[in-house]
């Protein structure tokens, strides 16, 4: 029914969505398929953006108590609903009959997310096993509060009234501290943490502080992941550019196979490649938001020794003029200015950066022949 726009247009027409919301918030509360049932219409009516009751605090409570569960689809049907009935009096029918109920109807679920797997943003590159792994209710609630809290201050606002701050603030903490760059499905799962984070912080500076109230390592977590993913993209240009210019060893060479065939390095044209680039993009923006107008969210960032890992990362991009290059550059100068602002330390620290240029290693092969001498009599020795 939710998937039909014009069943919601008509539920909107009569006033009938609190009381669909009502008996799906009370859904969300006992563990199982049910309540993943609720969740995925709860990110149905999210996704409808004429949709403004989604917007009160009354729903933004049943997504975080929905999204504390993280339960997957295989864990519904396993038993794990709270018993609320007697005992029935034959125990083999309980065990038999009732746990297949709940199987069937997990499955039910499933296929009704696999089916929707674009409205779900499923990564489809990560095969149907991974995707079936994360259909569950912490991912949909995700979901549904980023996409809510990107368009809505007034859901923004009712978030953290909610307590959402300090949950939101746990998963991109948790997805932050595993920071496995190789594993495909952590990144995948550590960009969709950062852009509920990025949605809730946006133009809210209530919510900017609760999150540094909450989690005062943030920054310097986002600063390290952003240098990390930096220093992979300059490894993966680097072993790109030896491999055209043909003076790669047999060592490197081998690396840089090993690298695109996993397709797990910033230096191949693979989905993990892009995937490293989102989640640098996801990073940056969670960044501008906390140091917006924000001493204190600049002083964290000198903590960090953040202007040097930005500084290091304009100075090394290559220049390709694709479309996450050019948006890293724009958002890496935006956070610049947000901490250069209001704190004479980091101001200072810029500064006295020291500009060694990065050409010769990682782009000379895409310079003009002008260009390459020119750079080769400034270079480094």
């Amino acid at each position: 029914m939710c998937f039909d726009q014009e069943i919601l247009a008509l539920l909107r027409a009569h006033s009938l969505l609190d009381k669909l919301l009502d008996l799906i918030s009370g859904a969300t509360e006992t563990p199982g398929a049910t309540s993943l049932a609720a969740a995925l219409v709860l990110l149905l009516l999210a996704q409808d953006e004429a949709n403004t009751v989604m917007q009160s605090e009354g729903v933004a409570r049943a997504m975080i108590t929905c999204m504390k569960q993280g339960l997957g689809s295989a864990e519904c049907g396993s038993g794990q609903e709270r018993e609320t009935k007697e005992v029935p009096k034959f125990k083999y029918r309980r065990l038999g009959d009732e746990a297949r109920a709940r199987q069937q109807s997990a499955d039910k679920v499933l296929q009704v997310c696999m089916e929707a797997k674009e409205a779900l943003k499923l990564p489809e590159e990560l095969g149907e096993e991974a995707m079936r792994r994360l259909v569950s209710h912490e991912h949909l609630m995700v979901l549904a509060s980023a996409g809510l809290a990107h368009r809505a201050a007034a859901f923004r606002e009712n978030f953290r009234l909610a307590g959402g701050v300090r949950v939101s603030c746990g998963r991109a903490n948790e997805s932050l501290q595993v920071a496995s760059l190789s594993e495909g499905e952590h990144m995948w799962r550590l960009e969709r943490d950062l852009r509920l984070l990025e949605g809730i912080t946006h133009m809210s500076e209530a919510n900017q502080q609760a999150v540094l109230d909450d989690q005062p390592t943030m920054i310097a977590a986002l600063v390290t992941l952003v240098g990390r993913l930096t220093a992979e993209f300059a490894h993966g240009e680097a072993n790109v550019a030896a491999k055209k210019r043909g003076k790669a060893g047999s060592k490197g060479k081998k690396a840089a196979a090993e690298r695109v065939k996993a397709g797990s390095g910033p230096g191949s044209q693979s989905e993990g490649s892009e995937r490293y680039a989102s989640c640098r993009l996801a990073a940056l923006r969670v960044l501008v938001n906390l140091t917006n107008h924000s001493a204190r969210g600049a002083a964290h960032f000198g903590d960090a020794r953040g202007v040097a890992v930005l500084f290091g990362m304009l100075i090394t991009s290559n220049g390709s003029g694709e479309t996450e290059d050019f948006d890293a550059l724009t958002l890496g100068l935006g956070v610049l200015i947000n901490v250069l602002e209001s704190n004479r330390t980091n101001r200072d620290e810029l500064a006295a950066a020291k500009v060694d240029c990065p050409l010769p290693a990682l782009c000379v092969h895409i310079c003009s022949p002008v260009l390459a001498h020119s750079v080769r009599r400034c270079a480094p020795t």
